[in-house]
């Protein structure tokens, strides 16, 4: 501390000027650095405190010590699979039944993405293990509804037709939690032998 007096004791009225410009510089550069909290790609930024619940993506918000709590959600695709093989296969019209392999592109939807974050919690809608625990049950449940519409051979032949009514039956936004449906596909449609 007396080292730091006695240099600016000696230093000329210019010099005294642009240290401390030069140290008002700095401290206003690592504030910003510091409480300036600017989002990735595919990534959100919730700030919660003053002012409520906001989600930011794209640009930067302030987040200030003491008023307010930052963090961040991953909007990437959650993806995951749903197997209905020989052992336990998907009943569809008549006493027929198949086997199926379901994929499931999920996201948050841009615009709940408050919503979401508040609901599920950012570290929860970010992973991928929370994602097909919450929606493993309800798309193995659609499935199975819509699956009692089609018989075989027109699910053989009108594989497009049978997703529409997964989706159909899937609702809205809403009703996924304020995620998105963004792909389905299907694949390994087979007849199970009775």
């Amino acid at each position: 501390m007396n080292i730091l007096c006695i240099v600016i004791a000696t230093l000329s009225p210019i010099m005294l000027n642009a240290f401390i410009i030069l140290s008002i510089l700095s401290l206003l550069g690592y504030v910003l650095r510091t409480w300036y909290k600017s989002p990735l790609p595919n990534e959100a930024i919730i700030r919660t405190g003053v002012g409520g619940v906001l989600a930011v993506t794209g640009k930067g918000i302030f987040v200030l010590p003491l008023l307010h709590r930052a963090s961040r959600i991953d909007l990437s695709t959650k993806s995951f699979v749903l197997e209905f093989p020989e052992t336990a296969p998907l009943p569809i019209k008549g006493t027929s039944q198949i086997t199926l392999s379901a994929t499931v592109n999920l996201k948050i939807s841009h615009d709940k993405i408050e919503k979401v974050a508040s609901k599920h919690g950012t570290q929860n809608a970010s992973s991928q293990q929370y994602i097909e625990s919450l929606f493993s049950p309800k798309f193995d449940e659609v499935i199975r509804i819509a699956g009692r519409r089609f018989n075989y051979q027109s699910l053989k032949s009108d594989l497009e037709e049978f997703k529409l009514a997964i989706i159909e039956h899937c609702g809205e936004v809403e009703d996924l939690h304020g995620f998105e449906l963004v792909a389905l596909s299907l694949s390994s449609v087979t007849l199970v032998d009775l």
